[in-house]
């Protein structure tokens, strides 16, 4: 009898946001990333199982779900090594459902009642610990939350940021990190024929215009839980989760050629990324672009993700879209 599993990150937008440099916010976004398309392959393989592809139903953005074959405990196993692995690591909580047991034609039900149980276990149990304050202590000075460890240049920073600055640090390394989000990125773009390798800071974005402001545009599908509520079975729950992150990528791919030949036309020299993705993932995507074509960008992303997902699954879906403009130094989680 098969088994279902599913763990998710706790507050991921606390997570990211935590931090007040985009440094460690890009990093935080990209280590949510990795560990959820990377880790649970290496754990599932350490637990002498060879498919992973067979088992693997969603992996990204923060959120994993796996199917297990006769083994209830290996499938727990599973989930507390993950749980173990990111609280020790990465400094963050990871919530983890109870392993629910499936018959075939039974999966819709049972994959409603694993995401129950997360959202319980969730509710009822004890985040990761945070650092306690105690007086005579250096705080950090980019999330002000937890004691200082180590100083960075003149920053005195704690362990949590000190992971994701390193992280952000290493997604230059494009070769290394091939599931980034700049590695992604700039393999969509070059698909689309525009070769830019360089990555942008927000202030290369933000020094375009005449008033160094750029916009952050925060991009949600609608109603996307209830059409993964409505898969049949395993195979269209998969399918349907690799499509939404295709054609979200493709649409925000093909709106960064647009921005792209706007840049080269007010900075001929420009040859950075023409965005600045942040949060990728599922149907929750944020991402910054120069303030002046803020408004247009929105809805042309819009308006390309709906028009991809009637062509690719036939059915109508709409999105919602938030624009925040502001200068390039303030506060990117106020923003």
């Amino acid at each position: 009898m098969p088994y279902l599993a599913a763990a998710e990150v706790d507050s991921i937008q606390d997570y990211i946001f935590r931090s007040a440099r985009m440094k460690e916010i890009v990093g935080a976004s990209n280590i949510i990333r990795r560990f959820s398309s990377e880790m649970p392959d290496i754990v599932y393989k350490g637990l002498g199982f060879a498919d992973c592809e067979g088992a693997k139903i969603v992996s990204n953005g923060g959120k994993i779900f796996y199917e297990f074959a006769d083994d209830r405990g290996k499938a727990n196993k599973f989930l507390f090594t993950l749980r173990d692995l990111f609280a020790y690591y990465f400094n963050g909580s990871l919530s983890i459902s109870d392993v629910v047991a499936y018959t075939n034609g039974g999966f819709s039900d049972k994959a409603r009642e694993v995401m129950k149980t997360l959202e319980r276990n969730r509710m009822t149990g004890a985040a990761y610990g945070r650092t306690a304050q105690v007086p005579y202590a250096a705080y950090c000075m980019s999330c002000g939350r937890d004691a200082a460890q180590e100083r960075d240049g003149d920053e005195a920073l704690c362990r949590t940021c000190l992971i994701k600055r390193a992280e952000r640090d290493g997604m230059k390394n494009l070769s290394k990190d091939k599931n980034g989000l700049f590695a992604v990125y700039i393999e969509r773009l070059e698909a689309l024929g525009l070769n830019c390798s360089n990555i942008s800071e927000i202030e290369d974005l933000g020094g375009i215009g005449e008033k160094n402001s750029v916009a952050y545009i925060k991009a949600d599908g609608n109603s996307i839980g209830a059409l993964f509520g409505a898969c049949p079975d395993k195979g269209k729950y998969k399918t349907l989760s690799q499509d939404l992150n295709d054609i979200l990528w493709q649409s925000y791919a093909e709106i960064s050629v647009c921005i792209a030949d706007w840049l080269k036309s007010k900075k001929p020299s420009f040859n950075k990324l023409p965005s600045l993705p942040i949060i990728m993932g599922g149907d929750d995507n944020l991402f910054v672009v120069p303030a002046e074509i803020a408004i247009d960008t929105a809805s042309r992303f819009a308006q390309l993700f709906q028009d991809k997902w009637k062509e690719s699954q036939d059915t109508d879906i709409s999105m919602s879209l938030a624009v925040v403009i502001c200068k390039t130094n303030y506060p990117h989680k106020t923003a």
